[in-house]
């Protein structure tokens, strides 16, 4: 996804076409569905710097997989360049995952966390 200066290396983004689509061009952030960033020691940065860039572009999903607490804090729909605040996720929660206003189907959470020793 490219910003005005900054282009981040999500961890996991679903774009929209196919690979061939991008075989010249990085995706653009129309092109983008939804964007992962698996958080522990990059956490502060994934919540601040990232989520707002990424809501300043209009990446319409967002999601933080927070290995800390183990949960999974959805930001969705920015409004005026800024997400309102997370719905957060337990690892007992399912999360829906809508792409262009189209429930694809739903995650457990847990399924999204590493698993636990």
């Amino acid at each position: 996804m490219r910003g005005s200066r900054s282009e981040p290396e999500p961890d996991l983004s679903i774009v929209r076409g196919d690979i061939d689509d991008y075989t010249d061009r990085h995706p653009a952030p129309a092109d983008v569905g939804l964007i992962v960033e698996i958080a522990d020691s990059s956490l502060a940065r994934d919540r601040g710097e990232k989520r707002d860039l990424y809501a300043r572009a209009g990446v319409p999903a967002y999601w933080i997989v927070n290995l800390v607490a183990r949960q999974v804090e959805a930001h969705a729909l920015p409004v005026g360049g800024a997400y309102p605040p997370a719905t957060i996720l337990a690892e007992d929660q399912t999360i829906d995952l809508v792409l262009d206003g189209q429930s694809l189907g739903r995650i457990d959470v847990a399924d999204l966390l590493a698993k636990r020793p």
